[in-house]
């Protein structure tokens, strides 16, 4: 390839994009379908072997040999590549480094994805196509414009966090523990599985997230039950719970309490320090209440006793050895599928409500 077209096709990777993402926005400054793209970067690396077909939302895998060639290509080094592109450096199970042969493929991002924020007056904005991106644990949320980031491929949706502030502060607590805490992430998913079973348990017509829902079904011009397992809605609730079960001197407080007062005192603490955290005057007698009459051998067990138990070295909710503190059960992870969720909080098995949310790119995107 002539040096001319070496400049052409260096299109910088922005920092998170997918790789896919990258190759769209270099064909499209090319004139070229990005197939015909990838097979032109492979093409000094015969063989070379390219598995299934572009679609929307779909991330494109090199083994070692692909990798090599597409840096070769692009005349940009595999270090950079890596960095900036999180699905690029690490391949694909299905795709054999090993193998001498230059392999790609087309697959289902293994990781979340968003569209980049149209709205910024950053260069992610004035990009010839829409930039898609792998938010990690905390870039869902644009703070310049309090944009909530959708995932629709080839579009830029995004929902107005104007009317909910709270969430926004959410967001500042969410990256400041990610910033501080190595295990934020799971903090996070622990903190969406203790909400979630709030949530299931009689919360579905809670004032405030009734407002959220409302605010959230108004600007998308849709019925409460289509947007009521966004995980927007318990947010603010969830980084709070998150925060409050991460913060070590909390964590020896309650340890401190339990072998001084007894299991039950620290157990008090806590709920009281939950509805202080999430703003419920009335949660902790909810969250006693509910202790009170949970059955041992329950089948959805309460995701604050087993935290309870790991925290303090006794038995797990089924009897068995304690588990690292922020490791989750599967029985009590907060679901990752949009209809299981929907179906959950608002007693309604439609397919229609979950193809609704789909539509308006509910499904996809950031979650804990």
């Amino acid at each position: 390839m002539s040096r001319r077209g070496r400049q052409l096709l260096q299109v910088a990777p922005f920092q998170g994009e997918l790789t896919s993402s990258w190759l769209a926005r270099m064909s499209d400054t090319c004139g070229l379908h990005i197939q015909d793209l990838v097979r032109a970067a492979l093409a000094d690396a015969q063989p070379a072997q390219v598995t299934g077909a572009p679609q929307p939302g779909r991330e494109v895998f090199f083994n070692r040999p692909a990798r090599a060639a597409v840096c070769h290509f692009t005349a940009m080094p595999d270090q950079r590549l890596g960095a900036l592109l999180p699905s690029f450096a690490g391949g694909h199970e299905l795709l054999d480094d090993g193998f001498e042969r230059a392999l790609a493929a087309w697959y289902t991002p293994r990781l979340p994805w968003v569209s980049a924020c149209s709205r910024c007056d950053s260069s992610t904005a004035r990009a010839s196509a829409s930039v898609m991106m792998y938010p990690g644990s905390d870039r869902h949320i644009c703070r310049r414009h309090r944009r909530w980031l959708l995932a629709a491929p080839g579009r830029c949706p995004t929902i107005a966090l104007a009317q909910l502030p709270e969430v926004v502060a959410a967001h500042a607590g969410h990256m400041a523990l990610t910033r501080t805490v190595p295990q934020a992430p799971a903090m996070v998913a622990f903190g969406a599985a203790v909400v979630w079973s709030w949530q299931v348990q009689g919360w579905a017509l809670e004032p405030v997230w009734a407002r959220r829902i409302s605010v959230l079904a108004g600007q998308l011009d849709c019925s409460s039950t289509v947007v009521a397992a966004h995980p927007l809605i318990p947010y603010p609730e969830t980084v709070a719970v998150a925060r409050l079960l991460g913060a070590p001197a909390w964590r020896r407080h309650l340890v401190s309490t339990a072998a001084v007062h007894g299991l039950r005192t620290a157990r008090q603490e806590l709920y009281e320090a939950l509805a202080r955290c999430t703003d419920r005057p009335w949660l902790a007698d909810w969250l006693a209440a509910g202790t009170r009459l949970r059955h041992p051998a329950a089948p959805h067990p309460d995701p604050l006793e087993h935290w309870l138990a790991c925290l303090l070295g006794t038995t797990a909710w089924d009897g068995g050895p304690a588990l690292p503190l922020w490791d989750l059960p599967d029985s009590i992870r907060w679901p990752g599928h949009y209809g299981v969720r929907s179906s959950c909080l608002t007693e309604v098995r439609s397919r229609e409500i979950t193809d609704q949310a789909r539509h308006l790119a509910l499904t996809g995107g950031w979650h804990p």
